[in-house]
């Protein structure tokens, strides 16, 4: 396997403009008196060559940094949202006589369908002009059809599935944008603020819809769920893009100053040193994820997702079906006969528990080891829990301890997977390469959703393959590159637990 020794942030780099080679220092920084008075660490040789890598961990993980993350992080609150809120509307709509169950199957297929078609798209122009322009269209486009799809039923499927493309352009820049404002030693903890988010979404959603929906009529409700995408306008129309991105695109002077307002909101002593760059790559290609350097990792880790995808939303349906009662409902039936809300609000709660520390130990263990020592662990741990669950449970009744359990486990094993596979991928294609990635998962949910359907006539079963899936992700772990558990994209080769 290629080592990816080069790195475009740490190479010498000839000028675009013809001047020869260039580097950034403090007399290059923008004329901002405020900056220019700033204090530079004692020490250290201004000619020194310093990766933007080494400019990040030394400004360290402070307030502006979390708040970065956190800011960036109601996408994926957004994003949990939105999956909660479609399966909460079609089992409302079906409920009330609304919908019939060809249209509920429909509106979930399409929202997702949706996502998956604008990925490669939005992907790939994330990683040519910036993730936080392709972030605002994606913004200002789900919250446009946001509000379409909250007028008419009759248009729900179309207008929902323009949500789910408006999302494609929205989410994974998010993501992705995120984790370049830190370093390698960073993103755990990135990562645990901006996947516990989703988690927090869910539970929003869950709490307004069924505290709402028997007193006001759902549009109402929709609108109220759309005020974190106004909020993500405004956002991403303010962030700038991250100052990887920025040295990777042409743009290191920008990078630099990014870098130098950067230690001083978190009221560090900027390190002294230039910014080494190199020869600027080539951004957006399609064929990334299947380049030579990379089609080993991303089958693997396409395969990967797909698995403890499908654990994790196969175990999701036997739990909302456990506690969403519309399922079992038949038509006509009134909203306040199928649903109490604090008798379903609270259940739901308890059931995300286990992900959120699942998530945790993922990232934790993660830290402490290697990517690699994380999933095989959490596929481990899922795994056993699963299979003595079929054994506990043959001829019975499935309970919602073991499939809170398994989930947990499952989503923590997901996050590390998603770090692995941002930490493979260079800059200048990340957005794309995970974007490839991240659709595997989704064919996953589609696919749970549908062989999940009615599972409390086969739970055995269901147990059974979640074994298999848990099984096969230990397998595939098991293959990858050691070496990434370090972020080669950026020249990184120290091993995480150094």
């Amino acid at each position: 396997m290629p080592s990816h020794d080069r790195d475009p942030i740490l190479e010498e780099e000839q000028d675009t403009t013809g001047g020869g080679v260039t580097s950034l220092t403090s007399s290059t920084t923008p004329n901002n008196e405020e900056l220019l008075q700033y204090q530079f660490e004692e020490g250290g040789d201004p000619e020194d060559e310093v990766t933007v890598s080494e400019f990040l961990d030394h400004a360290g993980y402070k307030g502006t940094n979390l708040l970065i993350t956190a800011g960036s992080g109601v996408a994926v609150f957004q994003y949990g949202s939105l999956i909660t809120y479609v399966n909460l509307l079609c089992s409302y709509l079906m409920c009330e006589g609304d919908f019939s169950q060809t249209q509920v199957i429909a509106v979930k297929v399409l929202t997702i369908f949706g996502v998956i078609i604008g990925l490669p798209l939005s992907g790939m122009i994330s990683d040519k002009i910036g993730r936080t322009k392709v972030a605002v269209f994606g913004a200002w486009f789900t919250l446009i059809t946001w509000f379409l799809a909250s007028f008419s039923t009759s248009l729900l499927v179309l207008t929902l599935f323009a949500v789910g493309v408006g999302f494609s352009a929205l989410l994974t820049p998010s993501i992705v944008n995120a984790i370049e404002f830190t370093s390698l030693y960073q993103h755990s903890r990135v990562a645990l603020v901006l996947f516990s988010q989703y988690l927090l979404g869910q539970i929003w959603t869950v709490c307004v819809f069924l505290l709402l929906i028997q007193y006001i009529h759902w549009t109402f409700v929709a609108w109220i769920l759309a005020l974190p995408i106004i909020f993500l306008v405004v956002w991403f129309h303010y962030l700038p893009d991250s100052p990887m991105f920025m040295a990777v695109s042409g743009r290191e002077e920008r990078a630099y100053h990014l870098l130098l307002s950067l230690h001083q909101a978190n009221s560090v002593p900027m390190k002294r040193g230039k910014l080494r760059h190199a020869e600027i790559p080539s951004r957006g290609e399609c064929c990334s994820p299947c380049s030579i350097d990379n089609l080993r990792a991303s089958l693997l880790l396409a395969t990967l997702f797909f698995l403890l995808a499908y654990a994790y939303y196969g175990s999701s349906y036997g739990l909302l079906m456990s506690i969403d009662k519309t399922s079992y409902c038949n038509t006509k039936i009134s909203m306040t006969e199928c649903w109490s809300g604090t008798e379903t609000i609270l259940p739901f709660i308890f059931s995300i528990i286990p992900d959120f520390i699942g998530l945790l130990v993922g990232l934790f263990v993660a830290e402490a080891f290697s990517r690699r020592v994380s999933i095989i662990s959490l596929s481990v741990t899922g795994g056993v829990v699963a299979l003595l669950a079929a054994l506990v449970c043959l001829g019975g009744t499935m309970m919602m301890v073991e499939l809170s359990i398994i989930r947990g486990v499952a989503y923590g094993a997901i996050v590390v997977a998603y770090l692995y596979a941002l930490e493979w991928y260079p800059v200048s294609n990340r957005n794309l390469s995970f974007n490839f990635l991240f659709i595997f998962g989704l064919v996953a949910m589609y696919i749970a959703g549908s062989t999940t359907y009615g599972l409390r006539d086969w739970t055995v079963a269901i147990l059974v393959l979640i074994v298999i899936l848990f099984a096969l992700s230990v397998l595939v772990a098991i293959f990858l590159e050691k070496g990434r558990d370090v972020d080669k994209s950026l020249g990184e080769q120290q091993p995480l637990s150094s």
